[in-house]
């Protein structure tokens, strides 16, 4: 979408990314193809899957394919050679999970010519659970010199 805007003319003011590698990174996992094959690699990635899910095989049966069809996209996306660079105002942010490595986040880089900050959270793939508010302070520090808002308290 970044891109887009930005051949467009309008270039996004911010470009937030979460829990990723860069769109030239391939995605780092193969899909198996049964079901439960799959649970356990997603598992085993992004160390998210619910017990509650692993028990119920109605659940799994319907959430399976969905989970399937999501990373399919995922994994069957080819980066363009010659994609343009977002051009954010005011810079990118990234947050993290454990299997994006350091030279991964920091490759982040080279698809901004904006400014390019990075935080990483607690938390793993799912880091929103346990790091809520300081992801939200993160982005808020971010956003808020740019629009001078007032914060009001929660």
């Amino acid at each position: 979408m970044g891109r887009a805007l930005t051949l467009a003319g309008r270039a996004p003011e911010h470009l937030v990314v979460s829990a990723r590698a860069t769109p030239a990174t391939p995605y780092p996992l193969t899909l198996p193809d049964g079901d439960e094959e799959l649970i356990d690699a997603v598992d085993r990635v992004y160390q998210g899957i619910p017990a509650a899910l692993r028990d119920s095989p109605e659940l799994l049966r319907l959430f399976a394919p969905v989970l399937r069809a999501d990373l399919e996209l995922a994994v069957s996306y080819v980066f363009p050679a010659r994609a343009p660079a977002v051009v954010p105002d005011h810079g990118a942010r990234r947050h993290g999970r454990p299997t994006v490595s350091e030279a991964e986040l920091s490759a982040w880089r080279r698809h901004t010519s904006g400014a390019f900050a990075s935080a990483r959270f607690p938390g793993g793939h799912f880091y929103l659970d346990a790091a809520e508010r300081p992801v939200l302070d993160t982005l808020w520090r971010c956003l808020a010199p740019r629009h001078a808002l007032t914060r009001s308290s929660s």
